[in-house]
């Protein structure tokens, strides 16, 4: 079991691909550097803010495809005890707090976006968001994308940290719901991903929903 998991790591952190998602219709903001990208991030951000991007390898660049979005991955924007911002994520392996300008630069072409609830977070939900990213932080990642799994993924730790605030964050779905919205999609990875047999029943929650949830409006945009 542990060379299973290690071969599929492997997979998830090693293989590139070129990534060809969907155009977004946010505001668009270009960058010619990271240390830009960054700087601006740091003065829109605002702790609880999604920030969404972009990981050029093959399962994430297959998790765009099949939701239609440009977007594979999202964390949060928090601030750590010495007042720097950092993203509360999923990742493999583990769940972490990763600094903010680390966390863009593992995006493909600059390619970002920074969500915000519309009516703003007080400090009692940022106190909670806290509470609950911190309580998350360590736990493995599921390569599955199972949401009853007790492993986590991006979303999933988005949705489950939003939802300790009583906001629920994207859209739970069957995997026969997600795909078959898209039947365009191609399902030979999936096949493979999964030794043969899509789990088709199996829930989640995808980046793509969280993205174009109306409750957020989009701070700051770069394609």
């Amino acid at each position: 079991m542990n060379k299973v998991f290690s071969l599929l790591t492997a997979l998830v952190t090693g293989l590139i691909i070129s990534p060809m998602h969907a155009q977004s219709e946010t505001p668009q903001h270009m960058f010619a550097s990271w240390d830009e990208a960054c700087r601006a991030a740091e003065f829109y951000v605002e702790e609880g803010d999604l920030i969404f991007i972009d990981i050029p390898n093959a399962l994430f660049g297959k998790v765009a495809e099949s939701t239609g979005s440009w977007t594979s991955h999202v964390g949060i924007a928090l601030k750590n005890n010495d007042g720097e911002w950092i993203v509360a994520e999923s990742k493999v392996p583990l769940s972490k707090e990763t600094p903010l300008c680390s966390y863009l630069k593992r995006s493909s072409e600059y390619r970002f976006e920074i969500r915000r609830v519309h009516h703003g977070l007080s400090k009692a939900e940022v106190q909670l968001l806290h509470m609950a990213a911190h309580d998350m932080l360590g736990k493995l990642y599921h390569l599955g994308f199972n949401f009853d799994s007790p492993r986590l993924y991006c979303s999933k730790f988005v949705y489950l940290a939003y939802q300790a605030i009583g906001i629920e964050v994207g859209e739970i779905q069957t995997f026969r719901e997600l795909l078959s919205a898209r039947p365009q999609t191609s399902l030979s990875f999936w096949k493979w991903w999964y030794f043969g047999s899509i789990p088709w029943d199996r829930r989640t929650v995808t980046p793509a929903s969280q993205l174009n949830d109306s409750e957020f409006r989009t701070v700051l945009g770069s394609f």
